[in-house]
């Protein structure tokens, strides 16, 4: 039986801020600058649709 866990951020955590983490994790990896810039707009497009979407902005209400 194989059972995974995910991991939590802690409550209040905003999507802008881990998407930010998320940017900035792949450059200290030594992501190629347009990789890196890649992932960064993909993501701004992202946190663009769930603005439009009126999800919330605090992480651990979105659910699946």
């Amino acid at each position: 039986m194989v059972v995974t866990t995910r991991p939590t951020a802690p409550q209040g955590t905003s999507l802008k801020s881990l998407i930010n983490g998320f940017v900035l994790t792949k450059q200290t990896e030594g992501k190629s600058p347009r990789t890196v810039e890649f992932y960064a707009e993909n993501l701004k497009r992202f946190l663009w649709y769930t603005q439009q979407k009126e999800w919330p902005d605090d992480i651990s209400a979105i659910t699946e």
